[in-house]
């Protein structure tokens, strides 16, 4: 290994250990989504390729299981966007519209920060170049907590042959705000001070902390 990458890793070891308690990066987990939530993004994105005839730049919407009858049907949505710039929401599993409030029915922007915002943006690029999209954010979910959201948008034609529906399986995890993580930190603190023979099995700097 070159010493130049081993400086350069150290570095970046430093850095982060450095960083201050105010940075907004503070409360985010080291890596972001784990092998659950590739997999379940690199099985959908599988499927679609399978079903897709040879040359074809995506499959038809009816040549793969999507929505209820899908491998991911609670973490999924199907989206018809045959209607112009107008896009419907043909099925949301009961994970997604627990965590996001998504439902059937006409797909209205929800501003900044929200599914909702995300999947008509998507969809525009989608409608460009009928391309996969990935989906790696952080939104705001149905109770404003938020959520890392890892996933993946896949086009489908319709029945002519042409874009037309969006196959969406989505994966998340709720992050705690600040004011929730202080509260947590309180309440262990409190829970350690009174069980000191709980508290001695940790090292010294945490007990301090």
């Amino acid at each position: 290994m070159r010493q130049d990458s081993v400086n350069r890793g150290k570095a970046g070891r430093s850095a982060r250990d450095a960083a201050p308690a105010g940075d907004v990066r503070f409360d985010l987990p080291p890596v972001f989504g784990g092998d659950d939530d590739r997999r379940m993004a690199q099985r959908a994105e599988a499927q679609w390729q399978a079903a897709r005839a040879p040359h074809a730049a995506m499959p038809g919407h009816r040549d793969m299981a999507t929505g209820a009858a899908g491998a991911f049907a609670e973490h999924a949505l199907q989206l018809d966007l045959r209607r112009g710039d107008r896009v419907d929401v043909l099925f949301a599993g009961a994970a997604v519209m627990a965590a996001f409030g998504i439902a059937p029915g006409y797909l209205a922007s929800d501003g900044d920060g929200g599914l909702a915002a995300l999947l008509l943006d998507s969809c525009e690029l989608m409608r460009l170049w009928h391309a996969i999209v990935p989906v790696d954010a952080a939104l705001a979910g149905s109770t404003s907590a938020c959520l890392l959201t890892r996933g993946v948008l896949l086009p489908l034609a319709d029945d002519a042959g042409g874009f037309g529906y969006v196959h969406g399986v989505l994966n998340w995890k709720q992050l705690l705000d600040r004011a929730a993580s202080e509260n947590l930190r309180r309440e262990v603190n409190v829970v350690l001070r009174g069980d000191s023979a709980l508290l001695s099995a940790f090292p010294e700097s945490l007990r301090k902390n």
